[in-house]
Parts: C-alpha cells; structure tokens; sequence
C-alpha cells in the first residue's frame, strides 16, 4: 500500500521528528476539542454521563485520524468528529433526555450513543453515495446565504452549548434569569473571558500554537487557583467546577453488547432526521473544508478519494462512536504551513488520543468545565463571527439578511426549519433573479430580417413592405416558468394589438433547457395564436419540447405551431406564405395595384439592372480567363472545409451555401443568384470555404482562379481593377448581412 510506504519513508526522513512533534500538538487538541464536544452532547439532565460520552468521541477521532493516515489523497490531512454535526445532536439529546427523564442512566446514554451511530451511518451512506456518482461539485452548487446560514446557526448553538458545559444549565430565554445569579455567573464568566480572551488574540495575530498555549495557561491558572484556595480536587469536582463521575481507567470500551437491549430505539427513530441533518452539515462541511485545505495548501485534492475515506471513518465509528466528523482546516494546515506534509502528523494525533482514550481517563480529571465550554464557545465565536459579523462586508445585503435568518430560525426552530427555511428562500431568491434576465436576445421584424433564400428585387420589396406581418424573437438562456413567463407576456401583447403579425418565429437554438411550465407558456401561446390566426414558428427547438406541447396543447391549437430546423429555414417558409398571398392579389388585382409594386420597386429594380449590367460586362471582359461550368440541381461546386482556389461569378441560375455545425444537420448561410460572387476571398489568398456550395436548379458559374487573376494584374489592369470592385462590395455587403 502506498500510504504504508510513505508512513515508512517518512518515518527514515528529517521531516519524522517535526511531523511526529505537530501530530503530537495536534492530538492534544484533539482530545481537549472532543472531551468539550462530548461535554456539549451530554449536557444538562445528561452531564453526569459527559465523561463516558468522551469515550466515544475520542474514539471517533482516533478512527478518522487513522483513516486519513492511511487513504486520504493528502498526507498530513486531520479528520475529527465536528462542532457543526454535535450542535445538532446536542439539541436531539436534550429532547431525548426529557423523553427519557424516567429511564436508567445507563438506557439514557445508550439511546444517545444509538442515535450518535445512525448519524455517523448516515454520514457514511450519504458520503459513499456521493462519492461512487460523483456528485461532489453538484453539491458546491448549494447557495452560498445557505450554507452561511447553516454555519452562522451551529456557531450560536455552540457558543449556547458551551455555556451550557460551563453551568450545567441550558441557555435560553427561560434560564436567562438564572445565568446572572452569582451561583450561576461564577462558572460562565471565566470560560467566556477565556473564549473572548482567545479569540481576540487569534483576530489580532493568528499563529497555530496559540490556542495550545492558551490551553495550557488556563490549565495551569485553574489549578493554580485551586492551591491558592485550598481547595481539593475532590472538592473542586462536588463543586461543579470538574467532571464528575470518571471512570477509574481507559474510557473505552464506552458501551457493550449487553447495553443495546437498554437503547429506547422509538426514542432513537423519532430523533432520526437531526441523525440525517448532522450528516447533511458534515458533508457540506467537509466541502468547505476542503476547499479551503486545497487553496491553504495550494494543491488539488481528489474529492471522491476523501470522500470513501470520510464514508470509511464514518462506518468505524457506528460500530465503536463518535459522531459525524469531516476534515479539519486549521488542523490540517498546521504541517503543510510549517514545510511539513507527512502522514505521520494524523497517524500521531490518532496515537495520543488512542493513549488517553485506553489508559487515560484519569487525566480529564484535571480540565475545568469552564475551560472545556470556553473551548466550545471559542468554537461558536469564530463561526458567528465569519457569517455574522465578517458577512456583513462580504454579502449583498439581501445575502446577509438570508444568512441571519436562517441563523435565527435554527436557534429558535431548530436545524430542520432553518434548512428547509434557507432553501426556500434560495429558491425563491433564484426565481426572482433568473426572472430579470431576460431570455429574449434580441427582437427583430420581417423587414428587418430575411432568410438566405436568393429572391427578386420585386420579392424583396414585398417582403419588406409586409415586414410587420412577420416577428422573430432570439432566445437564450434556460427557458423556465419565470423566464417563460415574460416572453409569453411579450408575445401575449403582440397578438392581442390591434395589427398583430401573421407569423411569429422563436429562434430557440441559444437555449440550454427548459421545465414543464415553459411548454406550459408556449401552449398558452399556440392558443393566442390559434384566436388570432397567427402561426408559431419554432426554429430549432429542444429535444423533447415539442412533443411534450403536442401531447398538452389540443389538435386546434397545434395546427397553429410548426417546428423547423433552423432559423433560415423557419423564415424561409413563413416568407414563402406572405409572397404566395401577395402574388395571389396582385395576380386578381388591377393595374393600380401593380402600378404600385412598380413604383416601389422602381429604384431597387434601376439599382439592381445597373449591377447586372456591370456585372456581365466585367464576365465579358475577362474572356478566356473565367473558366466557366455548368451545374446540375443539387451538384456541388466545393466542400466547406476545403479551398475553391478561386472566386466563383455566378452567371445564371443560384447557389446555396450549406454549412455543417457538430453532429447537426446542414443549415443553408447564403444563397447566391445571378450577379454575386461564391468564395470571393479565395481570389486573394489560401482560403477555407465556410460551406458547401449546392446548385439550386441548372446553374453557370464562371471561376477566376489566384494565379489568373496575377496574370491578369500583370496584362489587364484596369479590368483586374474592377475584379476587385466587385469582391470588395461583396464582402462588405456580407459584413452587413445583406
């Protein structure tokens, strides 16, 4: 095994007594933080069983310790049971005790322990799932406000159960009296100048052996206290200042077999989904968490590996406790920040929580409750303290007032309300705000947009002049009820004015998506259509959606709605309507009416014959050097992709350029009749065709290659002169789209 051979390497290696030495450091938190967290679960009614309870967290962190030793992607990683996941069963087990204030201590700590288990086998069920479908980065898409309200919420409830651990008492509104009562007063206020004293410190200059260092001189000024005093150990411990009831040896075994009869499980079943919150808070922490390890350290971690290690810790500690646990930041930094990253650093840490675990329990003696809940509260401070006080610079204000009342709604409601809280609102948040971006792109009539059919000038003029009568809406984005919704409103207003056009046309090829209550929108637009006798043109809809509005809409309403490929071709058609209409009355109209179409036409048919005229005098001119052939319908010139090596003057008949996009279908960019150029730019240079040139019905082309048209500077200038005329007002009628 790798991780082996590492361990070995750098057990032989400088780095074996520095590592061995942070790994040390760290074990020593690691007992205080989950003798502290263990404190918390098992408050209150529950205090008593505090120190069992120890047992098991301490066992939860030599179990995930050992198995990042050994299979995280990242040697030197720390993995413990958490803050967040324990402010959620420490509310659970609260309850518990109320429901269970009549039963046996022994069946009180044994229920407890069972719902600890099913949340670390929640935790580990949920981070395998994760993990073998690889849904980690769907999960980071969970909104930002939510996950800071989740954190802002434990921070309370830590820095609630912290003050808790100092008094014995819980904190509340009810018991708010109480906690400015001397008898009270003198246990919170030492620890809370401890976390306050600690945590101001680590704002001013964070250093990773502070909080070690305050940890010894608030061990050492207790105890130095209690010399001053006179005051025993014994003593100190009847007076609430110590825990109580120590086992005389190791702390684990903390439960046996024999102890699952006494587990009241409907209690456990009932208590289920805070079991199913800590291990949603473990997950979404251990997201953070490693996100911010991978930029501390400026290295990638392999996600799905943390994953299967955290499911694995997880797995081990249903079976012998702890609670749902994830990697630890700053612990996890402390050797990569040093120069050191070794798996020897969690393989320590695991080692001097495993000695205190089995032959140590009576060193907790010597922790005060003040020390341990100022710990916890320490903990609660420094959430609040990034969401709460820290958010209110990083978030917009409609952000920050989402993470404070999810905060809120946790305390008073507990995490099940402020999850199910905080998504609403993000959702809600996410409506409002995807509905202001607007899914229409751009908006165009008929006379402002054509298809790339070739027409007459006399066709062209009819079209324009019937412009109105033909609206195309640009769609992008994800088309969903919000968004969906105004363009309905949009084209709702259109058929429902006093003109309103005959064909309507969404071109749909920018969209990424849709839901169900945009067919829904689009029905009830097919329906407006129907009453007014539009038609609906859907140029290159979703897969899926319009089968899904033919399976809803009626066969009224469908007969009014037509999908098309591309926008060309949807055009195309809708163009084909309106000139078979005007060709229809002029064809039973008199001659005032024609006279009409001529006197509009008038100038564009002068312009265009004018053109003609230059341009088959030009063909003329160049004589020998246009290679001229003929087409067949459907035969092609070039390939795209492919150089023409030379300009094509279209003669007589027309071209259709068809260009090939992905795995889609050819989708027509231009059609060229007679007195256009096919490739013009392949007459000056190497030149990659766009698309494919097709013959539309019998077609001539003359073809003038590169090394004519340099012949024909050297013998014929001026008419290579007017060559160049025509390809510059081809691209430039091209780079305006006409």
């Amino acid at each position: 095994m790798n991780s082996l051979r590492d361990i070995l390497a750098d057990l032989r290696s400088p780095r074996a007594l520095p590592a061995l030495s942070y790994g040390a450091v760290i074990g020593v938190l690691l007992v205080v933080i989950e003798i502290s967290l263990a404190s918390m679960v098992f408050s209150g009614p529950l205090a008593p069983l505090a120190a069992r309870g120890a047992g098991l967290t301490l066992f939860g962190a030599v179990a995930m310790s050992l198995a990042c030793a050994l299979f995280s992607s990242f040697p030197g990683l720390v993995s413990q049971p958490q803050d967040a996941p324990a402010a959620v069963l420490a509310g659970a087990a609260a309850s518990m005790a109320g429901a269970l204030a009549l039963a046996p201590a022994q069946a009180r700590f044994a229920t407890v322990a069972a719902l600890m288990a099913l949340a670390c086998m929640g935790m580990a069920a949920l981070f395998f799932v994760v993990g073998r479908f690889r849904l980690a980065n769907l999960v980071r898409f969970l909104p930002y406000p939510v996950v800071g309200g989740f954190l802002a919420g434990s921070g309370i409830l830590l820095g609630l159960g912290g003050l808790g651990v100092m008094t014995g008492v819980g904190a509340g509104f009810e018991t708010l009296g109480a906690y400015f009562s001397w008898p009270v007063a003198r246990f919170w206020i030492p620890g809370a100048a401890f976390a306050l004293t600690v945590f101001a410190a680590l704002s001013l200059r964070p250093h990773f052996l502070l909080l070690p260092g305050a940890i010894v001189l608030g061990l050492a000024g207790f105890h130095a206290w209690l010399l001053a005093t006179g005051t025993s150990l014994e003593a100190a411990r009847q007076g609430g200042w110590l825990l109580a009831e120590l086992p005389a040896g190791g702390l684990w075994p903390a439960l046996g077999p024999a102890d699952l009869a006494q587990v009241r499980w409907d209690v456990v079943l009932a208590h289920a989904p805070e079991a199913f919150t800590a291990a949603l808070l473990a997950l979404l922490g251990l997201l953070l968490n490693v996100g911010g390890i991978e930029l501390g350290a400026r290295r990638d971690l392999n996600m799905e590996r943390e994953m299967f290690t955290t499911a694995g810790g997880g797995l081990l500690m249903a079976l012998g406790g702890g609670f749902p646990g994830y990697p630890a930041l700053s612990l996890s930094l402390l050797g990569p920040r040093t120069g050191v990253a070794s798996r020897l650093i969690p393989l320590a840490a695991a080692a001097v929580c495993a000695g205190v675990l089995l032959a140590g329990g009576a060193l907790l003696a010597l922790f005060p409750r003040p020390l341990l809940g100022g710990l916890v509260l320490l903990l609660g401070l420094l959430f609040v303290s990034d969401w709460l006080v820290g958010g209110w610079k990083r978030l917009t204000r409609v952000d920050y007032a989402i993470v404070a009342l999810i905060a809120v709604t946790i305390v008073h409601s507990g995490f099940l309300t402020g999850v199910g809280l905080g998504l609403g609102l993000a959702v809600l948040l996410f409506v409002v705000r995807m509905s202001r971006v607007p899914v229409v792109a751009w908006e165009r009539s008929g006379a402002e947009a054509a298809s790339a059919r070739h027409r007459p000038v006399t066709d062209r003029v009819l079209l324009r002049s019937r412009g109105g009568d033909l609206r195309i809406f640009g769609l992008r984005g994800f088309l969903f009820f919000g968004s969906a919704n105004l363009l309905g409103e949009r084209v709702g207003g259109l058929l429902r004015g006093g003109r309103p056009p005959r064909f309507v046309v969404m071109d749909m090829a920018g969209l990424d998506g849709y839901d169900i209550s945009a067919v829904n929108t689009v029905q009830r637009m097919a329906q407006r259509a129907q009453a007014t006798g539009a038609v609906l043109l859907l140029a290159a809809p979703p897969r899926g959606l319009f089968g899904l509005l033919d399976a809803n809409a009626s066969p009224e309403a469908m007969a009014h709605v037509r999908p098309f490929p591309d926008l060309d071709a949807a055009l195309e058609w809708a163009e084909d309507r309106l000139l078979e209409e005007e060709h229809s009355a002029l064809g039973a109209a008199g001659h005032a009416r024609r006279d009409a179409l001529f006197d509009m036409a008038a100038d564009d048919v002068a312009r265009h014959l004018e053109e003609m005229e230059r341009f088959e005098a030009l063909a003329e001119r160049l004589g020998p050097a246009l290679e001229r052939r003929e087409l067949a319908s459907g035969e092609e010139l070039f390939r795209q992709g492919e150089d023409p090596h030379g300009a094509y003057m279209v003669l007589h008949g027309a071209l259709a350029v068809m260009a090939t996009y992905g795995q889609g279908a050819p989708q027509r960019i231009r059609s060229l009749g007679p007195g256009t150029l096919a490739a013009p730019m392949a007459a000056l240079r190497a030149y990659v065709a766009p698309g494919t040139a097709v013959a539309e019905g019998r077609t001539v082309v003359g073809r003038l290659s590169r090394e004519a048209l340099a012949r024909l500077e050297e013998a014929d200038p001026r008419t290579a002169l007017a060559f160049h005329k025509l390809v510059a007002r081809a691209l430039g009628r091209r780079a305006e789209g006409r």
